[in-house]
């Protein structure tokens, strides 16, 4: 059953200190509530693939909001972690060459590339019903109340919260006519971190990214400062940050994962993928969207007409500029020679 559960109470945050924050254990099994990634989602990819290569992850469950949604699912769906990544940079990529950064947001194009990423993706695992263990922070875009949503039916609940968990618009809508039936009964819905900032003011036990340690700043110092946060948050929409994949696995194997294998042990079954495997039916899916038949396709679909309008508006205003540049820099030199020309003859006669 598809089910909405009220916020977890508070309490739970304050358990087993000595856990790093956002990770609990109840009932045997460690609870990871996670925050957006602001970004650095190939950091957060770093994170959970330390996890699935050293810990049973039959014995994690998630809570997440916005970007971090993504690793969780695939966590769950027992994915390799490094070869998804690698596959949505390509298809973000593709996606970004057909419509441009602009239109990519504010036409929703990047949901719904999220949506039919996912679903293509849940599809290559072999794992039963893991959405069960998965619940997904969402906001009501009408009421701007908070709903976890949890129990889904099938995948297509699953990947339908998901993306509304990461949504800066109303998720679904005409813009973002995604496959998602309770969305469209129940919402829309749109970015659930706003409602883990909250959260985080009112009881701070909420993963964030760069992971913290209770009571000290973001361990990874390349990333600490809060400039530099808001930077590669535009520069995760911009470029590919595979980088940051290594530096959130290296965070995790020293300050996370071992306080987890303290807790439940380090047994694997031998069924769980690594973070570095390589999966036969992901290598085999394909790179381009096609928005019309909402599928991926192994032919790059024609520039969007919007595109090509926003290219031609761009090339005007550059071609105004460049007028506009090169009379200001004619007019500059000839009100320098006129200036000379009656400067010179005054200054010769009262240096004389």
């Amino acid at each position: 059953m598809y089910k909405e559960e009220a916020p977890p109470p508070t309490h739970h945050m304050s358990c087993h200190t000595r856990l790093p924050i956002g990770i609990s254990l109840e009932d045997g099994t460690l609870l990871i509530r996670a925050t957006g990634t602001n970004g650095l989602y190939p950091y957060c990819f770093g994170v959970f693939a330390a996890l699935q290569d050293h810990i049973d992850l039959t014995r994690v469950r998630f809570e997440t909001s916005s970007g971090s949604g993504f690793a969780a699912m695939i966590l769950l769906a027992n994915l390799p972690m490094r070869q998804i990544l690698n596959l949505w940079l390509r298809r973000y990529a593709a996606v970004v060459k057909q419509h441009g950064h602009v239109s990519l947001i504010k036409d929703m194009h990047l949901y719904k590339l999220i949506f039919y990423h996912l679903m293509d993706t849940l599809r290559c695992s072999d794992v039963e019903m893991p959405c069960t263990k998965h619940r997904v922070v969402v906001v009501h875009s009408t009421t701007r109340k908070m709903r976890i949503l949890s129990d889904f039916d099938d995948g297509e609940s699953w990947c339908g919260a998901v993306t509304a968990s990461a949504s800066l618009f109303p998720c679904p809508s005409s813009l973002c006519d995604i496959e998602w039936a309770h969305g469209w009964d129940t919402g829309p819905y749109i970015d659930g971190d706003w409602a883990c900032r909250y959260r985080r003011r009112q009881c701070p036990g909420i993963m964030s990214f760069p992971i913290e340690q209770r009571g000290r700043a973001p361990m990874n110092a390349h990333i600490r400062r809060k400039w530099i946060k808001l930077a590669y948050t535009w520069l995760g929409l911009l470029v590919p940050q595979s980088a940051l994949y290594d530096e959130g696995y290296k965070d995790a194997l020293k300050h996370v994962v071992p306080q987890c294998v303290a807790h439940i042990g380090a047994s694997r079954p031998e069924s769980q993928c690594k973070s570095d495997d390589i999966c036969d039916k992901v290598s085999q899916l394909k790179i381009f969207f096609h928005e019309l038949t909402r599928r991926f396709e192994d032919i790059p679909p024609p520039p969007s007409q919007r595109l090509l309008e926003y290219n031609r508006t761009s090339s005007r205003v550059a071609f105004k500029l460049l007028v506009l540049l090169w009379t200001a820099a004619l007019l500059h030199n000839i009100m320098h020679k006129t200036l000379t020309r009656r400067i010179a003859p005054k200054m010769k006669t009262v240096s004389t």
